[in-house]
């Protein structure tokens, strides 16, 4: 309610960007608060998952639970902070020191996106790299220059490149992850109960979420009138599929 009513329907009277520019930077601040103290007051996942494949997954849900959020929802919170971030890396650079204030700029969009791979959940990457994309391709045409866009470009693709690279690097599984484990099964969507021992065989798989969604239009389609009630929706589902 307060969001697209307050703020974004009166874009006339409230100052939208400058909103976004500061909710963008303390979430950030305060996120990488919360990641300082995650490790130093529990090491254990920060230690063992680097030498533990099992762990590379757990670590970012780790790190959810001790803030208090489900993993993918931080996530998606955290996709649109790492958006807004590149956003402003563009966005109004008037200060007397324009160098600085972009570096600083371009240093606060990487630590977000590097929550965003950390925590790693599928939709919210997948999100950032669209929103990173939409709006690169929407700056291009605000620059004329040749010498410009191969530079924006190449800086671009640098810290993208860079980021993904050393964390893939310290997490190898992340391959394993995204070209076998998410994948797997995909001809059991809505048969879970044939795989064996589905909880740890396909806890992250999209045969999951698939079957989840499957599920949820079949009970949809019987409970069509008056649904399941808004309480019930989620033990309704669970116990369904």
């Amino acid at each position: 309610l307060v969001f697209p009513v307050f703020i974004v329907g009166n874009h006339n009277r409230v100052d939208f960007y400058k909103i976004a520019r500061y909710y963008s930077v303390f979430t950030t601040l305060i996120v990488l608060g919360f990641y300082i103290s995650y490790i130093n007051f529990d090491s254990t996942y920060i230690t063992a998952y680097s030498k533990r494949e099992d762990y590379f997954w757990a670590i970012g849900y780790a790190f959810s639970n001790y803030i208090g959020m489900h993993g993918p929802a931080l996530n998606m919170h955290l996709a649109f902070v790492t958006i807004c971030n590149f956003y402003f890396i563009f966005y109004n650079n008037q200060s007397k020191n324009i160098r600085l204030t972009i570096i600083c700029k371009t240093i606060l969009f990487i630590i977000s996106f590097y929550f965003v791979v950390f925590i790693n959940s599928k939709l919210a990457l997948a999100n950032v790299i669209i929103g990173l994309i939409i709006i690169f391709l929407i700056e291009l045409r605000r620059i004329y220059s040749l010498k410009k866009l191969i530079v924006l470009s190449i800086t671009f693709l640098l810290i993208i490149s860079l980021v993904t690279f050393f964390y893939v690097k310290k997490n190898p599984y992340m391959i394993v992850k995204y070209k076998e484990v998410t994948f797997a099964h995909i001809d059991k969507v809505g048969k879970l109960d044939e795989i064996e021992n589905p909880t740890a065989t396909v806890y992250n798989s999209l045969v999951t979420r698939l079957s989840i969604w499957k599920s949820t239009v079949e009970l949809a389609s019987k409970n069509l009138v008056y649904g399941v009630g808004s309480s019930d929706g989620k033990p309704e589902l669970f116990k369904y599929y």
